[in-house]
């Protein structure tokens, strides 16, 4: 009688036993899936802000061809109004993809951003004024700058990813 209760109360014990470790087991394998879910989600996030990247820096062709058509255009004075809507529409595009990009981002390269996209502004403002050829300068000189903060603004977002970017160093503008 001793001996079935003494038996009883193992049979009692293994089966807790039991029962605990498929909790334990259990949790544990949700814990692991939950992880390798958040880092597997980090890792597609990171792939598709670089890509984004890489279409923003391939957009720069699409500046530098609409320019080279509109200072032809203000050149022979012909179609300057085409070649002006259409540099308008790129520089609008822009502005339009850097509000995708930098929403993913720090403090740092919002405000580049935000440079990048006066930038462009103060360029569309200068194209829509500039009718001939000695008005250029300006016109030069906000292009120049467009060029110069994209360049910037290209490299930060990577450097936030912990891309390392040959010769790429934090900006200071």
């Amino acid at each position: 009688m001793c001996h079935d209760r003494v038996l009883e109360k193992a049979q009692d014990s293994a089966l807790v036993a039991a029962i605990l470790t498929s909790i334990f087991s259990v949790v544990g394998s949700g814990v692991s899936a939950y992880y390798s879910y958040q880092a597997s989600k980090i890792t597609q996030d990171r792939q598709t802000r670089l890509e984004q990247l890489s279409k923003f820096d391939a957009s720069s062709s699409q500046i530098i061809e609409t320019s080279s058509a509109f200072i032809t255009a203000i050149n022979e004075n012909k179609d300057v109004e085409a070649a002006r809507q259409k540099l308008g529409a790129v520089l609008a595009t822009q502005i339009y993809e850097v509000d995708n990009i930098t929403k993913f981002y720090d403090g740092k390269v919002s405000k580049i951003a935000k440079e990048y996209q006066d930038a462009l502004i103060e360029m569309n403002q200068v194209a829509k004024k500039t009718t001939s050829v000695t008005e250029m300068r300006i016109w030069t000189e906000s292009f120049g700058r467009v060029l110069d903060v994209k360049s910037v603004l290209s490299k930060e977002p990577y450097l936030a990813l912990g891309v390392e970017l040959k010769g790429a160093r934090r900006a200071s503008i």
